[in-house]
């Protein structure tokens, strides 16, 4: 949270929940202080709708950001995530590791990035997604000087995604594509 954060009131409302000084976050951001006592402006990030839950991960290991370790807010089955790209990703990645799927197996993602716009791309993305029924595509434009078009290819599987990621590739005129990140789409957000 912020100290003028929009979502928190925002959830507040959506759930019709007060907003009211939660005790934990307060120690949490004083802690983080190193015991400093708190100003009114960060007192006001202790302001979080009446019965949400502070999640925190365990242990951060194995390449885990220490962000990690700052709690999560969750009110019943929402997540309050920062708006920030790279941080929103490394937010989802804790969230889905340790908070939901019940044990589900974590999904592979590959992005291709494009310097032509989507639709430019429609006939071979279709052709992709009929070749490849075992994973998710997603395509999403964007405006950026070297870049037009966000190919997202995600599965439980990671051989079948890189399957269709060779697939889609194949299909594309070499020139057009910009760059392969790796396997999380933070990287080009970043």
């Amino acid at each position: 949270p912020t100290h003028d954060d929009v979502t928190i009131r925002a959830l507040a409302l959506a759930l019709d929940r007060p907003i009211e000084f939660n005790a934990p976050m307060a120690a949490m951001i004083r802690e983080a202080r190193g015991g400093a006592p708190l100003s009114p402006e960060q007192e006001k990030m202790a302001l979080l709708p009446r019965g949400v839950s502070l999640r925190i991960a365990p242990a951060a290991a194995d390449g885990e950001p220490p962000s990690s370790k700052w709690p999560l807010v969750q009110a019943e089955n929402v997540f309050v995530l920062p708006g920030v790209p790279a941080f929103f990703a490394a937010k989802l990645d804790v969230i889905l590791a340790h908070f939901v799927g019940g044990g589900q197996a974590r999904a592979h993602t590959r992005t291709l990035v494009l310097s032509v716009h989507e639709e430019e791309i429609v006939k071979q993305l279709n052709e992709a997604v009929r070749a490849n029924p075992a994973v998710s595509f997603g395509s999403y434009p964007v405006d950026e000087a070297d870049y037009k078009t966000v190919v997202t290819i995600e599965g439980a599987d990671e051989l079948a995604v890189q399957a269709a990621l060779g697939t889609l590739t194949r299909m594309m005129p070499p020139d057009v594509i910009v760059r392969q990140p790796s396997k999380n789409l933070e990287h080009m957000l970043q």
